[in-house]
């Protein structure tokens, strides 16, 4: 099985839960597996020191001691006392571990002696959700456990991993799949499943949106990203449905480039847009002259949304095409949706461009791709990631089951309703795409999770409004879905 990132874990994590396996199995499943191992190498019979953090982490070390309680000597020391154990899962396996007489020993026992006194130490200290090297007691937890010549089994992965203050395992029984940069440094890799399912990594939920960086205290205008739309002519609202997804996801600044004729329009929407009219005020489609014009604001956008609105005038085609060329030169993330879609199609040889997200619908898809997107959705898998190869982007596929792809990894999602099938809901999902750019999220992440996020905006929709939802009222969505999955989101 391929690596995965810690942050995946968490995404994997998030999802099992919302796909129906509870974090509270998958700790069961990963403590029950570690004490299997231990009994299998050696372990029966033997003095089992183990050392917990108050973390997650800590939480298998738990379980693992009630595995480990009929067939070992078992016994617990917190490095924390039981009130720091964060969470109520944790909480639980640790009341457990005590109701059927596993010893729990106090903070500020003498660690070094129990050490000493004991055949195998378990390393449930820190796991994937710490960064950094072990500080205090866990540091000196640490430098007793690495001098004490001890085996030992660290669980998930090493405590102070990728540091010089990391525990020196015999060996490491890590869940689901290794973790990227693994090796020899955890001793023997035990690689353990632990009930995440199929779907939990197949399709995108809850879990993508623990990918949107978390915005500082210490915050100010622009840290959060800044949005350029360029669209607009023929069509005024699908600028301004873009622009306004990505402020309701969090964006700082969204500026519009939009026709001199229509700019009046979209700026009579939302007074929190700032709306640059181009080519003067009869202007009534971008054209190609406007090229400066339109990219006036390029240096202050962390990313472009391009082509809502914008028609398919060979001038404003042509125009489209010299933006996407500009973009792909300097490396500026870009969200290609709609009419502008058919410019990078038909501008002849197509620069790769990794930050580039196209956002096709089946019709579109047909255009980029010089063919139909099969039905099938294995074959419409294949589909996609060839194009997302050939393109050298990635391609967000939309349907009743989005696919996404950048050519190596793929994401499906399944979020959303046929009450989507209105006008706009691509232009909102253009925006949340841009905004998670903006916010510097890989575009293969900021893909997967817009499509969710949007997705259960109109799921959320869908259940007040039924088949009357419009577009516009799928924004209103979008906060509550954030607040929801995102932990941080409603925090100063």
């Amino acid at each position: 099985m391929e690596p995965i990132t810690f942050a995946e874990v968490n995404v994997l994590d998030a999802n099992s839960e919302y796909r129906g396996v509870p974090t509270k199995h998958l700790m069961e499943e990963a403590g029950k597996s570690t004490a299997e191992h231990i009994l299998e190498t050696g372990g029966a019979g033997k003095r089992v020191l183990i050392i917990c953090g108050s973390g997650n982490n800590g939480g298998d070390g738990f379980v693992v001691a009630r595995y480990l309680a009929e067939d070992t000597e078992v016994e617990v020391v917190l490095l924390r006392s039981r009130d720091h154990t964060r969470s109520e899962i944790s909480r639980a396996n640790l009341r457990q571990a005590e109701e059927i007489g596993v010893k729990i020993g106090r903070v500020g026992d003498d660690l070094a002696a129990k050490v000493a006194a004991s055949d195998l130490i378990v390393d449930a200290m820190l796991g994937v959700g710490v960064a950094g090297a072990p500080r205090g007691v866990y540091a000196d937890a640490v430098k007793i456990v690495n001098g004490s010549g001890k085996r030992v089994v660290s669980v998930d992965i090493p405590t102070g991993w990728g540091t010089e203050m990391a525990i020196r395992p015999e060996s490491t029984v890590t869940f689901h799949a290794p973790k990227v940069g693994m090796g020899e440094e955890c001793g023997q890799i035990v690689v353990k499943p632990i009930g995440i399912p199929e779907e939990a990594e197949r399709f995108a939920g809850p879990g993508e949106l623990t990918l949107v960086p978390l915005v500082p205290r210490d915050a100010h205008k622009g840290t959060r990203g800044n949005v350029l739309v360029i669209g607009g002519g023929p069509f005024t609202g699908a600028p301004t449905l873009a622009a306004i997804a990505a402020h309701r996801c969090g964006i700082d600044l969204v500026y519009v480039a939009v026709p001199g004729a229509v700019a009046p329009v979209v700026s009579g929407y939302s007074m929190d847009l700032i709306v640059h009219p181009v080519g003067g005020s009869t202007a009534d489609k971008l054209a190609p002259t406007h090229l400066e014009a339109v990219m006036a604001w390029e240096d202050r956008a962390d990313a472009v949304v391009l082509g809502p609105g914008m028609g398919d005038d060979p001038g404003s085609l042509e125009l489209a095409a010299s933006v996407y060329k500009r973009l792909a030169a300097a490396g500026k993330p870009v969200v290609v949706d709609a009419d502008a879609l058919k410019a990078v199609r038909t501008m002849g040889e197509v620069p790769p461009h990794p930050g580039a997200v196209l956002t096709p619908h089946a019709g579109e898809f047909a255009i980029l791709a010089g063919e139909p997107l099969p039905s099938d959705l294995d074959a419409r898998v294949q589909a996609v990631r060839t194009l997302a190869t050939e393109m050298g982007c990635t391609v967000l596929s939309k349907g009743p089951v989005d696919v996404v792809s950048d050519g190596k990894r793929v994401k499906l999602n399944d979020s959303g309703n046929a009450a989507m099938a209105t006008g706009g809901t691509g232009d909102v999902l253009s925006g949340a795409v841009g905004a998670m750019l903006a916010k510097g999220m890989d575009p293969f992440d900021a893909a997967r999770a817009a499509a969710f996020l949007v997705g259960a905006a109109g799921d959320e929709g869908l259940e007040e409004l039924g088949h009357s939802m419009l577009a516009s009222d799928m924004l209103w969505n979008l906060p509550g879905v954030l607040s929801e999955h995102v932990p941080w989101w409603n925090g100063r």
